[in-house]
């Protein structure tokens, strides 16, 4: 009887929720949501390479000093801006007030502060290079320590970055996700929602009551990591999530992905300190030997594009699968040509989208006759590979920005989800009609 009236309750709450936004009233205040995820939450730091799921916490946290939009640098943090010196100077005045989640300032030795770190080695980002453009950002001090040099404070909001030459678009690398403001790993940020506890399994949300743009709609956002579709199903089913933006559930009895939520590439990024000849034929190698279709199959189903529409489209446009070209006489042919034939590849453990994958890329180079040496690394293994340099590849999940790549990756395969349906319990309603304002300028950050 008390669940019973639970749901009536719930039903209620929607209803009049529903009412008020067909009547152009503001929507109701309050409220947990809890969304079901493939990944686990390991990390929040923006300077690494998240996956999906820990990529959208993170842009709930941590906010960067532009934002992207319809490919321009608008400000965030930023209260206006100036470019200077025929283009080799931008000069920044911060938003005063701006308070950190414990409390703090936001001020431009906490910019100096985290943009150093980003371009540290020692951090081992793989978009430390961002940065490469700002005096000092390529040097460490006789002393082991690490400082931009081109990084001018003029007062506690005000600031200037010296580039090394003329680049009139370089403010768009600062809307970069991985140069976004924070302390603490990412766990201490400016952003509309605040951490209030991480584990890999869990990261609990609850909302940033002092934004400067108001509070978010929701009182509490958790992002859940579920192990297996089986147990996705089961959670879903008694009600105990609101949804699930891991695109391993397809019915609407089981409720479906938020849509944006996992969209994506999965690709082999080359190491960017490492001069690479052989990038284009090991691309060649990759479509000629690599079944993606196959190693899709080897997890849990995503959704995605049918293979049958991507055969008429050219590798790597638009295709969910980039290797429906299989040659195994190419292939041999193209390993053969290859200056080295020992590949090192890097990738996080914790994420079932690239740990079977990479065994049977592994699997299909080694019958061509390459020897492809996967190493699936826990976090503080990854970041200290990372750091080290001592790899050829990382097998990552893509980040879509324009400032993105010292080097282009290799995109083997794309995540594409389907439309969405919520948890049946949440009467039907979408994300977008929770009424979180700045929910889709999340997303358009995190893609």
């Amino acid at each position: 009887m008390k669940i019973f009236s639970g749901i009536l309750i719930i039903s209620a709450i929607f209803s009049v929720f529903s009412l008020s936004t067909r009547a152009g009233l503001p929507p109701p205040v309050g409220g947990e949501v809890v969304m079901l995820s493939a990944e686990k939450l390991e990390s929040l730091d923006p300077t690494m390479r998240l996956n999906p799921a820990e990529r959208a916490a993170s842009a709930l946290v941590c906010e960067t000093l532009y934002k992207l939009h319809n490919g321009r640098a608008e400000n965030n943090l930023v209260l206006r801006s100036q470019i200077e010196n025929n283009a080799k100077s931008l000069h920044v005045w911060l938003k005063p007030g701006i308070l950190f989640h414990d409390g703090s300032p936001l001020q431009a030795i906490e910019v100096k502060a985290a943009l150093e770190r980003l371009a540290a080695p020692s951090t081992g980002s793989p978009y430390g290079r961002l940065l490469d453009g700002i005096i000092g950002a390529g040097g460490v001090a006789a002393d082991g320590r690490f400082e931009l040099s081109g990084f001018r404070i003029i007062s506690a909001y005000e600031f200037v970055i010296d580039l090394e030459s003329a680049d009139e678009n370089f403010i768009l690398r600062l809307t970069h996700p991985a140069t976004a403001i924070c302390k603490d790993a990412g766990e201490n940020g400016s952003g509309p929602f605040r951490v209030l506890n991480r584990r890999s399994a869990e990261v609990r949300l609850e909302a940033n009551l002092e934004h400067r743009d108001g509070r978010p709609f929701l009182d509490k956002l958790t992002l859940r990591y579920s192990e297996g579709v089986s147990a996705e199903r089961r959670i879903l089913k008694r009600s105990g999530s609101d949804g699930s933006m891991s695109g391993r559930v397809r019915s609407g009895e089981e409720g479906r992905i938020f849509s944006s939520a996992v969209s994506g590439a999965v690709a082999l990024f080359p190491n960017p300190g490492r001069g690479n000849q052989d990038l284009k034929r090991f691309s060649e190698l990759l479509r000629y030997a690599f079944d993606c279709r196959e190693a899709l199959r080897l997890f849990e189903p995503r959704a995605h594009t049918p293979f049958e529409d991507d055969k008429e489209k050219k590798p790597l446009e638009d295709a969910s699968c980039v290797g429906f070209s299989l040659s195994p006489s190419l292939a041999r042919g193209t390993a053969a040509a290859l200056t080295k034939r020992d590949i090192k590849v890097i990738l996080r453990s914790d994420d079932p989208a690239l740990v079977l994958p990479a065994q049977r890329m592994k699997l299909e180079l080694e019958a061509c006759g390459v020897l492809m040496n996967v190493s699936a690394l826990s976090l503080e293994e990854y970041r200290a590979a990372l750091a080290s340099g001592d790899y050829d590849y990382e097998f990552a999940w893509d980040l879509n920005h324009p400032a993105s790549y010292s080097k282009p990756p290799i995109v083997l395969y794309r995540i594409v989800p389907e439309a969405y349906i919520c948890n049946p319990f949440m009467g039907g309603l979408s994300f977008d009609e929770l009424g979180l304002p700045r929910w889709a300028d999340v997303w358009e950050a995190v893609q």
